[in-house]
């Protein structure tokens, strides 16, 4: 078989050539997405969210089998993620799947009736698998991110450390979900506001040849 391909950046560093931003103008309609001309810039090299709009910034192509990197800053308070294998239709996290990144990991939470879990941890697929304990760093710290996608496996990793992993044929929420999709920063209801991304890349994996075996216990 074909070696798999070499790491392909996806951000310049300068600005957001060959991304898009979007927005949801109607959070009750959720595919009424619709692009927008702002709302994202790009500063000392990070793509930065500075929008209180609901919406997303959705990266080139589409990807099925691949490994994903970037590092992520967050706010006080930030609520971001990665999806990834999306089709961007209806609830995102669900329309394909998502990296939870929430820095309620190291701060305390906004609203008094809010209950952190492992599957909305830093490093979970969100809703489904997350990790018993933060591998976050503190509010204000780069950290360091990958997605790791071949066949029905599915593997992230947050600071060196495996935050969820999963086959989806063994999850009744995830069997009928895409296998290939677009890439997606979130920004769901303005909480990505002063999350910061860079060093984004990706490479893609041999569909052909069989992935690692991912069990559904907890990582």
């Amino acid at each position: 078989t074909e070696p798999d391909s070499e790491w392909i950046d996806l951000f310049n560093g300068r600005d957001l050539t060959g991304w898009q931003p979007m927005k949801t103008p109607d959070i009750q309609k959720l595919d009424t997405h619709v692009p927008d001309d702002d709302g994202w810039d790009v500063r000392d090299g990070a793509i930065i969210c500075e929008t209180d709009a609901n919406g997303w910034l959705k990266l080139p192509g589409e990807y099925g089998d691949f490994e994903l990197e970037l590092d992520f800053r967050l706010p006080s308070s930030g609520n971001t993620g990665v999806f990834f294998r999306s089709d961007r239709k209806g609830h995102l996290p669900e329309s394909g799947m998502e990296a939870q990144l929430i820095a309620d990991d190291y701060s305390t939470p906004q609203s008094p009736d809010f209950q952190l879990t492992d599957a909305i941890r830093s490093g979970a697929l969100y809703g489904i698998r997350g990790p018993a304990k933060s591998s976050l760093r503190p509010v204000g710290e780069w950290n360091a991110l990958r997605i790791r996608c071949h066949g029905d496996s599915v593997r992230i990793t947050l600071n060196g450390a495996t935050t969820a992993a999963v086959n989806m044929s063994q999850i009744k929420e995830l069997r009928d979900r895409p296998r290939r999709g677009t890439i997606l920063l979130s920004n769901w209801q303005g909480e990505a506001r002063g999350a910061a991304f860079r060093n984004v890349r990706i490479r893609e994996l041999d569909a052909s040849e069989s992935p690692p075996s991912e069990s559904e216990g907890p990582p």
